[in-house]
Order: C-alpha cells, then structure tokens, then sequence
C-alpha cells in the first residue's frame, strides 16, 4: 500500500510593492504636502521618500507610512516612495505630481 505525505511548502518571498498619494497636487509656495502610502504589500522594512532635488536642503524623508514636506519655490515636482524588506526593494515615482505656483 502506498500512503502520500502532504508537505506545505513555505510562502514565496517577495519584494515590497507600494503606491501613494497626496492631499493635494497643486498650490501655491510655500505648499505643505500630505503623503500617504496605499497598496502596501511585503511587510515593508523601510520607507524612503524623495521630494525634491537633491540639492535640495530637505529633499527626502524616512517616515514609515506617511509624510509631510513644504515646497518652497515654485516648480514642477516628481515624488517617489521606495519600500524595501529583506527581500529586495520597490520604487514608485510620480513624475510631474506636484506643481507649485508663486
């Protein structure tokens, strides 16, 4: 008699996948902006928004799940969100999200 044993093999890892979205997209300088992360999957580790130029004095951020950040001259912006876990990292970049009048 041949008896078959049922062995559950383990989850296949994966690496973060994250959206996210504004309070608001347009405004006048100085604009304070509201960013939230939506969509998250992977149990992210990490977090790391990216506003502004890097030459920017206050270009980035490492708030887990939201952030604020003021643009303070006028201009069109890109933001992105990356999330990373043990198992690799994931970058979302909204190019042209943000647009700043004087």
């Amino acid at each position: 008699m041949l008896s078959l044993l049922a062995i559950p093999l383990p989850a296949m890892a994966q690496a973060p996948t994250a959206d996210f979205y504004a309070d608001k997209t347009y405004g006048t300088a100085p604009l304070t902006v509201h960013f939230y992360s939506t969509g998250v999957t992977g149990s992210p580790t990490s977090y790391f928004w990216k506003f502004e130029h890097e030459t920017s004095s206050d270009w980035n951020s490492h708030h887990f799940g939201s952030a604020v950040h003021t643009f303070r001259y006028p201009g069109v912006y890109d933001v992105s969100l990356t999330v990373t876990n043990a198992d690799g990292s994931t970058t979302n970049t909204k190019q042209s999200y943000i647009t700043v009048k004087e």
